[in-house]
């Protein structure tokens, strides 16, 4: 389980390197774009060589992520009825934020720098990499830490929450497996705590309150369905519509 936890932590900080080398006002170079997909390339295959290492040394935590293939097409529905259910908030803390940013900062919101850049009408093959990295590769390794690790590790562990101490080190080896049933209040915290993170971790203040409406979407089917291919696939289906909106929407 420490080595599921160091190989979480590193594909983490590639995904962050992936979707930091680019500023915003420039359209990124081919270098930084393939910095953007190598990285992102490397967070995937650390998450896929550890999942199978983990599958075969201790399968106890990996079965519960739910990945059978078999589940995939009902996460799949699942998601589509959760992007639904959770659209009109999601535009609301989006409109919310403009207006803010708009009216009380005298500025409008900066775009998510993949964004940025494919409003800058990049070649081809730089495209198609953007949208890789931003449609593919960031969903599923951002769901296998934020959701698969760090939101299961907070519930599914006895000394959590402690008296004393951060809770995130109940997830550390020491910590055994709960033998009853988590109760409601636990599995909210753990949604809770896991969402601020992973909104905080995106560097994006003015898209906190989006982010952390769509966490807690994602947090909240992935405790419903008990399939981390759920949470995938909607937040696949986000980013999908995110890059499809700016595409229209650019000058």
């Amino acid at each position: 389980m420490a080595v599921l936890i160091i190989a979480q932590i590193v594909v983490l900080a590639l995904h962050n390197l992936s979707t930091t080398t680019t500023a915003p006002a420039n359209l990124p170079s081919p270098t930084d774009l393939s910095l953007q997909l190598i990285t992102g390339l490397a967070a995937l295959l650390i998450i896929t060589v550890m999942f199978l290492i983990t599958q075969t040394l201790a399968p106890r935590h990996t079965d519960p992520l739910g990945l059978n293939l078999r589940k995939l097409p009902r996460s799949f529905l699942h998601a589509l009825l959760a992007l639904a259910i959770i659209l009109a908030p999601l535009l609301f803390a989006n409109i919310a934020t403009a207006y803010f940013m708009e009216h009380w900062l005298h500025r409008p919101p900066n775009l998510h720098p993949v964004l940025q850049s494919l409003r800058e009408s990049p070649p081809l093959f730089l495209n198609l990499l953007l949208i890789l990295n931003a449609a593919i590769l960031a969903p599923l390794s951002e769901e296998f830490f934020f959701r698969g690790f760090l939101q299961s590790a907070l519930i599914q562990t006895r000394s959590f929450p402690r008296r004393h101490g951060f809770p995130l080190f109940s997830a550390l080896p020491d910590a055994s497996p709960l033998t009853s049933a988590p109760s409601p209040a636990r599995r909210w915290f753990a949604i809770l705590l896991t969402s601020a993170l992973f909104t905080l971790i995106h560097q994006q203040p003015e898209a906190f309150p989006t982010l952390f409406v769509l966490a807690l979407g994602l947090g909240y089917l992935y405790e419903r369905t008990g399939s981390l291919w759920a949470p995938i696939s909607l937040h696949v289906l986000f980013n999908s519509l995110s890059l499809l909106q700016n595409k229209f929407a650019s000058p």
